[in-house]
C-alpha cells in the first residue's frame, strides 16, 4: 500500500508542474465570477404535496429479463405526513421480452408506475407533485431505444419507398392502442384504494403484450415488409412501440391533468451531472453544474438560480417531438405539448448539497417555483439539505437484487415450451 501511495504522490506532483493547470484554474475562477447572484428562497408554503419515487431490479435470462417494479409515495398535507404507495411491500413482477434493451425498458416501465401514481395523486386534490428524477430525461424517452430501432428500419425500407409511418397509417392499430391505454389509465384515475391501483397497473403491464401482438400481426400481414425487415425486427418494434406509447401517453395525461387541475409537477434529482450552466459559462468539458455551484455557494443557504428554456443554447432548447414513429402521432403531440423545460438549482442548508430540479416551463410560474422551493427547504434535512419526504420514499422503494433472481428461477422452473427457453438462466444448469 505504501508503494501505491508513493506512486500516486509522484503522479500528482508531476501534474502540478504543468502551467496550463494555472490557466484552467483561472478560467474556472472567471466562470464562477460570471455566475448570476442566486436569489433568496422566500416563497409561501404549499399546503399539499405528493412525493413519488420508483425502483426496479432485473435478472437477465437467455431471451428475456425478469423485472421487479416498485413505487412509493407519501403526501405532506398541512404539515402532516400521509401514507401512499408502500414501495417494496407491494412489488409488481414483469417479464420483459424480447430482451432487447431490457434494463432500460424496465426503468421506463417503473417510470410508468410513478406517472400513474401522479395521475392518482392529482385526483386527491394535491397542489404539487414532487417526483424523483429529471423532467428532461422523460422527454428524451422518445429518442431512446426505439428511435435507434426505427432508424435502422428506415434505412432498410428506403429503396422500396416504404415507411413505417405509412404502414401504421394503413392500419387502425395505433388508434386501438391509444384507446386501450386511455381506458386502462381511466381505471387508475377512478380507483381510490391502493389495492385497486395495483390491479390496474398490473393490467397495463399485461396488456402491453396483447397490444404488441395485434400490432405485429398487422405489420406482418405485409409480406414485402416482413421479408425486408424480418420477423425478429417486427416483434422487437411492436413491443417497444407499445411500451413507448404507454410511457409517453401516461406522461402526457399527467401533464394534461396537472394543467386542468392547476397542479405543479416538479422533478428533483438525487444527483446530477448536467452541464447547462457550464455550457453557458464555456467550461462544459471541465465541470458539472453541481460541482461548480457547490464551490460558488459554499457558505450559502436557502438560495436558488433558475435557468429558463431558451433557443440559443442547445442544452436548454425545447425537446422537439420525435419525427420517427416511436409512438402514435396523437400520443407524441400530447406528451410534447409541454416540451419546453426550465432548470432550477437550489441549496437548502449551509452544509448541504446543491440540488437540481426541472419542470415544464408552461405549467409552473416562477412565483409558484419559489413556493415549492420554500416548502422543500422547510422539509429538508439540515445536514444533507435533501427533502425528507423524498428520502423516505426512496428508501421505501428500494428492492433487493436477489428478489428478481429468485423469481426468475421460479418462473423458469414452472414454464414450458419456448417460454422455458426464453427464461433459461444465462449459464448452463448442471446437476451434481
Amino acid at each position: 500500500m505504501s508503494g501505491t501511495s508513493e506512486k500516486r504522490g509522484k503522479v500528482m506532483e508531476r501534474f502540478q508542474k504543468y502551467g496550463f493547470l494555472n490557466e484552467i484554474e483561472e478560467i474556472i475562477g472567471e466562470a464562477k465570477q460570471k455566475l448570476e447572484e442566486p436569489q433568496a428562497i422566500e416563497g409561501s408554503r404549499v399546503e399539499s404535496m405528493w412525493f413519488i419515487d420508483g425502483s426496479s431490479v432485473t435478472e437477465e435470462r437467455q431471451g428475456s429479463f425478469v423485472a421487479i417494479l416498485s413505487a412509493a409515495s407519501l403526501g405532506v398535507i398541512s404539515g402532516r405526513y400521509v401514507g401512499g404507495l408502500p414501495g417494496r411491500e407491494h412489488l409488481l413482477p414483469h417479464i420483459i421480452m424480447p430482451k432487447l434493451y431490457g434494463e432500460a425498458r424496465a426503468m421506463n416501465l417503473m417510470g410508468v408506475l410513478e406517472l400513474l401514481e401522479g395521475i392518482r395523486a392529482t385526483e386527491l386534490g394535491v397542489e404539487a407533485l414532487i417526483f424523483d428524477g429529471n423532467y428532461l430525461a422523460l422527454l428524451l424517452t422518445g429518442y431512446g431505444s426505439i428511435y435507434e430501432l426505427v432508424s435502422q428500419a428506415r434505412r432498410a425500407l428506403l429503396n422500396e419507398n416504404i415507411s413505417l409511418s405509412k404502414l401504421l397509417e394503413e392500419t387502425d392499430t395505433k388508434e386501438k392502442i391509444d384507446e386501450a391505454i386511455d381506458v386502462l389509465i381511466g381505471e387508475v384515475k377512478s380507483e381510490k384504494s391502493l389495492q385497486a391501483f395495483y390491479k390496474s397497473a398490473s393490467r397495463i403491464l399485461t396488456r402491453i403484450y396483447d397490444l404488441a401482438d395485434e400490432l405485429y400481426n398487422a405489420l406482418a400481414s405485409n409480406l414485402l415488409v416482413k421479408s425486408l425487415l424480418g420477423k425478429k425486427f417486427l416483434i422487437d418494434y411492436s413491443v417497444l412501440y407499445v411500451e413507448t406509447n404507454v410511457y409517453l401517453r401516461t406522461l402526457g395525461i399527467v401533464l394534461l391533468q396537472a394543467k386542468e387541475k392547476e397542479v405543479s409537477p416538479f422533478w428533483v434529482a438525487k444527483e446530477s451531472t448536467s452541464r447547462f450552466l457550464s455550457e453557458i459559462l464555456e467550461v462544459k468539458g471541465w465541470l458539472s453544474d453541481s460541482v461548480l455551484l457547490d464551490t460558488a455557494w459554499r457558505d450559502r443557504e436557502k438560495v436558488y438560480l433558475i435557468l429558463e428554456g431558451r433557443e440559443d443554447l442547445k442544452a436548454l432548447r425545447p425537446v422537439n417531438p420525435p419525427s420517427e414513429p416511436v409512438a402514435s402521432p396523437e400520443t407524441i403531440r400530447l406528451a410534447y405539448n409541454w416540451n419546453k423545460f426550465d432548470v432550477v438549482y437550489f441549496k437548502a442548508s449551509r452544509h448541504g448539497q446543491v440540488l437540481q430540479a426541472t419542470y415544464p416551463h408552461n405549467l409552473i410560474s416562477i412565483d409558484r417555483v419559489e413556493d415549492i422551493l420554500s416548502t422543500l427547504v422547510s422539509l429538508s434535512e439540515k445536514r444533507s439539505g435533501y427533502p425528507k419526504p423524498l428520502a423516505l420514499v426512496h428508501h421505501k422503494t428500494l428492492i433487493p437484487a436477489t428478489v428478481a433472481e429468485t423469481l426468475a428461477y421460479k418462473f423458469w422452473q414452472s414454464s414450458t415450451g419456448a417460454l422455458k427457453d426464453i427464461l433459461h438462466p444465462l449459464g448452463r444448469e448442471i446437476s451434481l
